[in-house]
């Protein structure tokens, strides 16, 4: 239990410090939106320092590792690269959150990227239950997790690239995206990225106590599909794309990637 405490409380410690310093660092940018990458690169630190400080079995950290980093560094250099593109532009998602923070802009984007830090903190404990596991060989579970995983995160860079050759064209400025994957999903980006952590769910289930990190893959649906994720971008697409959009809402699925309709 000491061992728990320590490794739950290091997790907790070095995610509030990384947002404190992008929240500093943020400021000092007048870009809020460097958070999306730092709290994707965020789980990478994590999981460095779960093989430093775990006493599980190596392999499996090295395992554990792994994965997470391939997922966090895909994800976290393709959203840098993104934000250094449109920099010193904010995300309208950071627009509208400092239109409604008012005279307390600092202070308001302080606790959230506070908030940030406990999503980070919430969402590695299954990471630290599987870097405590002494087992000394590695589950059937865990592999096909770990293929789960690893394909969704393929799925994601697939439709994030995708999207960014689209529009990158000047022809395709000012229209919606509707090539490959976003053919058959209007978010098949959030789509792949909830696959992942089902993926490293499975992971989680063969060591003691990763049926209690049930919740992780649900939080994550939950944000995707109702905070974070889906409903700002649909929000977005509506405001650019207009009468356009509400008929590709009309003929492609919501999220599962799926079947146009006539």
């Amino acid at each position: 239990m000491n061992h728990l405490m320590l490794l739950l409380n290091s997790v907790f410690v070095l995610s509030s410090v990384l947002m404190v310093l992008t929240w500093y660092i943020a400021r000092r940018l007048k870009n809020y939106s460097i958070v999306d990458a730092v709290w994707a690169f965020g789980f990478f630190l994590v999981s460095v320092l779960l093989l430093v400080l775990a006493e599980g079995w190596t392999e499996r950290k090295w395992l554990m590792v792994t994965v997470v980093s391939i997922w966090s560094l895909r994800l976290g250099l393709f959203l840098a690269r993104r934000i250094a593109r449109h920099h010193p532009h904010e995300d309208n998602r950071y627009l509208e959150l400092r239109k409604s923070y008012g005279e307390s802009v600092e202070k308001g984007f302080f606790w959230f990227f506070q908030y940030q830090a406990w999503s980070i903190f919430l969402l590695s404990i299954p990471f630290v239950v599987m870097s405590m596991n002494k087992q000394d060989s590695i589950h059937l579970l865990e592999w096909l997790g770990a293929v789960i995983t690893v394909l969704a995160v393929l799925g994601e860079g697939i439709a994030d690239h995708q999207k960014s050759t689209f529009k990158s064209v000047a022809a395709n400025r000012g229209k919606n995206c509707e090539v490959g994957l976003w053919r058959y999903s209007r978010h098949p980006n959030y789509f792949f990225e909830s696959v992942v952590w089902f993926g490293i769910f499975l992971m989680i289930v063969p060591s003691p106590g990763g049926l209690f990190c049930f919740y992780v893959p649900l939080l994550m649906l939950y944000l995707l599909m109702k905070v974070t994720g889906v409903p700002m971008s649909e929000e977005n697409s509506m405001k650019v794309y207009g009468d356009s959009y509400l008929e590709y809402q009309k003929k492609v699925s919501f999220f599962v990637p799926w079947f146009r309709k006539k």
